[in-house]
């Protein structure tokens, strides 16, 4: 994989996000820590507590979306900061793994901005000579 693991491309309103990795599974890594970057700076996030993220979906496009979005919810519903991802299983139809993180502090960690919803927005998912690649769209 040539390039950082993932970078923030100018949108107009929203968070538009490259992600890339030598294989799928780490280009899921990658777009789910790129999507915490959006939400609050990584630095300082401890990977104290362990949260299982699964997703199915009938093509990779919206399994990306899927997989993005439940690992959102760990910010919705309880308030966790994740910073560190794992897949463990992945196929175009299904990704199972585990995040990690901490509850958000505002004393501690530099909030970015709240993230609605992962979109479908210029979305792909992309193998290429180096890997893998995809293009995110968060509505905020």
């Amino acid at each position: 994989m040539s390039g950082p693991p993932y970078e923030f491309v100018d949108h107009t309103g929203d968070i538009r996000f490259v992600a890339r990795g030598a294989t799928m599974a780490e280009l899921f890594e990658n777009a789910a820590k790129a999507l915490y970057a959006s939400i609050a700076a990584p630095e300082g996030v401890r990977p104290l507590e362990e949260r299982p993220i699964v997703a199915r979906a009938d093509d990779r496009e919206l399994l990306l979306v899927y997989w993005l979005s439940e690992c959102q919810k760990a910010f919705d519903l309880d308030r966790l900061l994740l910073c560190e991802f794992r897949v463990d299983e992945i196929s175009d139809t299904h990704v199972k793994g585990v995040a990690r993180g901490e509850p958000y502090d505002p004393a501690r960690h530099e909030f970015k901005s709240e993230i609605k919803a992962v979109t479908f927005c210029g979305l792909y998912v992309k193998e290429t000579p180096d890997g893998w690649e995809a293009a995110v769209v968060c509505d905020v």
